[in-house]
């Protein structure tokens, strides 16, 4: 009986699976991804709406092999780009991405060069390989409500994070975990400020180092969460009784605490670079 079983070729050689191997990998699954691939070409599809500012000369992966890479390692498991440490001997990922794997920290840059623009590219990339899979006859009323949707979504999502001067603003004046989230931080208007968190209002949220902000909105039938974190710097904070529990604001000064100006003055605060 055979220990070696034939999954695809490439070009002229056999990819096979040879359990007698001196060289082991617990990712096989990788194999059938790479036969879909091949089949279908939808990573490489993909891939040629990615830009890539990369100097020519300086270029080890191509954009195609680090989607690739990534989404293998998604779909087996390995969510964090810190997980190629752990892969980049694998027999399997070395040979189906035919070399070295790209490191974390290029994994990093790649994942974090896309664009509003290029997520849209991507978007408009799915909505046509979507509608090619369609039967002829039904492309054209399917697109078009595919299209409708886009541009529903797009306004949608142009007003969802937007604050006004019609908003009310309330500091929470005693430092905040970061860690808490949605529930965590309507419990402090519940249950410290005395407040109803689906009012309407928005409430302002400050770790102790003063680098960290956030600020928790009801917009009717959901909370928005708006987070803001400062690599150089401090938040300002105007000057208040440290008895109060909560800083009523106006909408130009949550501008200013947001954007990392003295309230009182108007100066720029010392930020990142």
């Amino acid at each position: 009986m055979s220990d070696k079983s034939t999954i695809f070729y490439r070009g002229n050689t056999a990819v096979s699976v040879d359990f007698s191997a001196e060289e082991i990998s617990s990712d096989g699954a990788i194999v059938l991804l790479e036969k879909i691939e091949r089949e279908h070409k939808l990573l490489r599809y993909y891939s040629s709406y990615i830009p890539d500012h990369r100097h020519p000369l300086l270029i080890t992966h191509t954009i195609e092999k680090l989607l690739k890479q990534r989404v293998y390692m998604l779909m087996q498991g390995y969510q964090d780009a810190n997980d190629v440490f752990h892969l980049q001997h694998d027999p399997l990922y070395k040979d189906i991405l035919e070399g070295d794997l790209a490191s974390q920290p290029t994994l990093s840059r790649f994942e974090n060069s896309l664009d509003k623009h290029s997520i849209f590219e991507l978007c408009y990339a799915w909505i046509d390989r979507y509608v090619c899979s369609l039967k002829v006859c039904s492309r054209a009323t399917r697109y078009f409500t595919i299209i409708q949707s886009h541009l529903h979504l797009v306004d949608k999502l142009e007003t969802m994070f937007t604050l006004s001067s019609s908003h009310r603003f309330h500091l929470y004046s005693q430092p905040t975990d970061m860690r808490k989230s949605f529930d965590g931080l309507s419990g402090l208007v519940k249950n410290i400020l005395k407040r109803d968190p689906f009012h309407g209002d928005v409430f302002i949220f400050i770790n102790k180092r003063r680098d960290k902000i956030k600020l928790l909105h009801w917009q009717g039938v959901s909370f928005s969460l708006y987070y803001k974190r400062l690599e150089k710097g401090t938040f300002e904070l105007p000057q208040y009784d440290a008895a109060v529990k909560s800083i009523a604001l106006s909408y130009t000064q949550m501008v200013m605490i947001v954007d990392g100006l003295t309230v009182s003055n108007i100066h720029k605060r010392k930020q990142y670079q």
